[in-house]
């Protein structure tokens, strides 16, 4: 190979101080050297104490959002009855009222106990209604008073009473009954053990066997003892009980119409002298003639 060549191709490739020179990074300039600090000032007279340390736990407050403006914090009031305990009520005062009887206050209770929502305080005792003494029964009346009684009588009721007060002298127990829509119904009554309250619940029924419907049906005068019946037992039960030896009963009529029944006795064992019935019948009569009078004066329709 001739030598120019040569010479050419060196002249063309780089060598390595060339290479060098090109691609190598460049060289850091070395740091410059911090100024001297200033010298520290000296420690003050007083020292501060440390700040608190502050909460490490997760507190969720920190993340809420804060408002544009601060917010004044509400005032708290604070009563003076929140803190002093709950006094008892106390129990509701009761004034006696002394002008009315004694029954309305048991009354007055009665009826709070049966409405809704109403009870009667736990300490309040009404006092128990004091019994009503029985009226004392009126004096007997002999045969000649009793007719000067019927011949001026005004109404129905003082008749019951005046031929009542006359068997009254003649035996133990009398009852007088009316006659009305199918039955006899108790009326008025005196004697030993007989109750107006019972006499009054009298009920007897004219078509069931008994003594004052055979005396309705015949319109005639019973005396002798009474059968055994129920109408009868029930008969004797409201006046007291206790069976006579015998009973009187005479109808009393009005227009041809039976109205009244007298019934009489002389109580448990007590026998009926039939001596002592002719008055008895004679009033009877007289009953009869003052109801017409009666009827007379009525309005008619």
């Amino acid at each position: 190979m001739a030598q120019p060549h040569k010479d050419t191709v060196s002249h063309d490739l780089m060598d390595e101080g060339e290479f060098e020179k090109i691609y190598a990074p460049p060289v850091a300039a070395p740091p410059r050297a911090a100024p001297p600090a200033a010298p520290s000032a000296p420690p003050p007279a007083w020292t501060t104490m440390p700040s608190p340390p502050q909460p490490t736990a997760f507190e969720p407050w920190r993340n809420r959002p804060q408002p544009l403006h601060p917010v004044e914090p509400e005032e708290v009031i604070l009563e003076l009855t929140d803190e002093l305990p709950a006094e008892p009520l106390p129990p509701p005062a009761i004034t006696p009222i002394p002008h009315l009887p004694l029954d309305i206050a048991a009354e007055v209770a009665a009826v709070l106990r049966a409405g809704p929502g109403h009870v009667a305080p736990a300490h309040f005792v009404p006092p128990a209604a004091r019994p009503h003494p029985p009226e004392p029964e009126p004096a007997p009346v002999p045969f000649q008073e009793a007719l000067a009684l019927l011949a001026g009588v005004d109404d129905r009721h003082a008749i019951a009473r005046t031929v009542l007060r006359y068997a009254r002298t003649r035996f133990k127990r009398a009852v007088l009954f009316t006659i009305q829509r199918g039955e006899a119904r108790g009326w008025a009554g005196l004697g030993d053990r007989v109750a107006p309250q019972n006499v009054a619940r009298m009920r007897l029924r004219l078509d069931a066997p008994g003594v004052v419907s055979t005396v309705v049906g015949a319109r005639a005068h019973f005396l002798g003892p009474l059968p055994r019946t129920e109408a009868n037992v029930r008969l004797l039960k409201s006046l007291g009980g206790g069976v006579p030896s015998n009973s009187f009963l005479v109808p009393i009529l009005a227009l041809g119409r039976v109205v009244n029944v007298l019934y009489a006795d002389n109580g448990k064992g007590g026998q009926v002298d039939s001596s002592d019935l002719g008055e008895l019948l004679i009033l009877a009569t007289k009953i009869a003639q003052s109801y017409e009078v009666l009827l007379s004066r009525a309005p008619q329709a």
